[in-house]
């Protein structure tokens, strides 16, 4: 899949199968969203790399997605048949989630001084200093994030009990990985905006 040009693996995605899946599809979004940071973090040589091997990791991430789910159809997705290959369908699906918290963390470190708690952006956001870069990263790893949840959840299921509680408590934290992403959405936006002259605030 890493060596696939993007129309062979649209086609793929676009067939009749059960794989890719969407989980294949969040894990590709973070690789994106992980490149996009790596141009957004720009001198800094730390970020850049933390991000370059977050994307190689995505990547990997997608093969390993469509091999399971390949597997997991293959065995019907059934109870007890389908009980280890649906744990396995679901296991790169909870790294995705997992690596999407880490883009989103990575992007964090780019507003100095902010976060979700904080009432007033950083000097750096006010500055409008940030890449738009910066926002699109943020809602590629929130999406990336929400998909592999669904995915997760759509064989829990065919899941055993013992390990269903954990597949659970992987996806326990996207709900907030999806605010904190709103949050850097919202700072960019909020660093980018045109300023308004004094006449037009008098009027607003």
């Amino acid at each position: 899949m890493r060596d696939q040009i993007m129309s062979d693996f649209l086609k793929n995605l676009a067939a009749p199968g059960p794989a890719p899946s969407g989980g294949a599809v969040a894990a590709l979004g973070v690789a994106q969203a992980a490149a996009l940071l790596a141009r957004a973090a720009g001198a800094d040589r730390e970020l850049r790399g933390e991000a370059e091997l977050l994307w190689m990791h995505a990547l990997r991430l997608a093969e390993k997605d469509a091999h399971a789910v390949g597997r997991f159809a293959a065995a019907g997705g059934r109870v007890p048949s389908g009980g280890p290959e649906a744990v396995a369908a679901c296991l790169p699906a909870a790294d995705v989630i997992a690596a999407a918290g880490e883009v989103v963390a990575l992007a964090e470190r780019l507003l100095p001084g902010a976060g979700p708690s904080s009432a007033v952006p950083s000097t750096a956001v006010q500055s409008g200093e940030l890449s738009p870069d910066v926002a699109a990263v943020a809602e590629i790893a929130r999406a990336s994030a929400m998909t592999a949840r669904v995915a997760i959840e759509s064989r829990l299921g065919a899941v055993p009990d013992e390990a269903a509680d954990a597949l659970r408590a992987a996806v326990a934290g996207v709900d907030g990985l999806a605010e904190r992403a709103a949050w850097v959405t919202a700072a960019v936006r909020a660093a980018n905006a045109p300023a308004r002259s004094p006449e037009a605030a008098r009027v607003g």
